[in-house]
């Protein structure tokens, strides 16, 4: 496996790989740092009027929506990490995210080739080596789920900010619900490299499903002040495309919560 590995030398601005690559190995970054970034096509909503007359017309103010490929900072990684775990999940695995050099990098790569002929013949070291590079893969994955979540839920509240002179006071309460939503979400999933994840409490479900109870409140409460159908409908477009978002963190918090409670029984047994 050794003769296998190659040294990279990659400059600034350069890629090791693209998001969608194929993976065709394993990547130990040696010097350097990297950035992980996602490209991801969000949807911008713009303002455009009818015409000069109507400039003060909130009524006749129409709403356009574009779609527009935003380039998403994930995380920052530094010496002695991993990358190239995704092929443990099959043999046609594609990179989830790119990976950006954000200063001169020396990295080794093992192509998956030769890592599999050894362990095909190390039984043992195979499983040992699934587990390991499986759980990482798992921890980068849930964060890379929740700085997109972070993301969209941070283009939510700009887009739904346009409407906030009509009922400023449901808007505040909202914005406050949803940081604090996300303040427990990013408590319980943990920052790879920086913090380890606090235990989840039966309580942080409940915290987080109350938050999402209050915002749609918040949110419905919008909708009422608007002033014509354009308005109300605009609304329910930007919660509709955030509502199974924000569904899913409290289902990820759950699910942090239910696994912890599985584990915990299990060592009792």
């Amino acid at each position: 496996m050794a003769q296998s590995a190659k040294a990279l030398s990659v400059p600034k601005g350069s890629f090791v790989f693209q998001q969608n690559d194929h993976v065709k190995g394993l990547y130990f970054l040696r010097l350097g740092l990297v950035s992980i970034v996602q490209y991801k096509t969000l949807k911008e909503t713009s303002l455009r009027f009818p015409g000069r007359d109507d400039l003060f017309m909130e009524e006749a103010l129409e709403f356009q929506v574009r779609g527009v490929q935003k380039k998403i900072l994930l995380g920052r990684s530094g010496d002695e990490s991993v990358f190239g775990e995704e092929l443990v999940n099959g043999k046609h695995s594609k990179h989830s995210f790119s990976l950006e050099v954000d200063n001169y990098a020396v990295l080794i790569c093992i192509p998956w080739e030769a890592i599999l002929k050894v362990l095909e013949e190390k039984k043992k070291l195979f499983q040992a080596f699934t587990e390991t590079l499986l759980k990482n893969l798992s921890k980068r994955s849930a964060w890379i789920e929740l700085r997109m979540s972070m993301v969209q839920i941070d283009r939510f509240h700009v887009e739904i900010g346009k409407f906030r002179h009509l009922d400023n006071a449901a808007f505040e309460d909202a914005a406050a619900r949803l940081q604090e939503l996300m303040n427990v979400y990013h408590e319980v999933i943990g920052i790879p490299n920086l913090k380890e994840k606090r235990p989840t409490q039966h309580f942080d479900v409940r915290k987080a499903e109350t938050c999402l109870r209050k915002i749609n409140i918040a949110i419905s409460s919008i909708i009422k002040s608007c002033r014509t159908p354009e308005q109300q409908n605009e609304v329910r477009r930007i919660y509709s495309s955030m509502a199974e978002e924000l569904k899913g963190v409290v289902t990820g918090i759950r699910r942090e919560f239910l696994q912890e409670v599985g584990e915990k029984l299990g060592m009792q047994l």
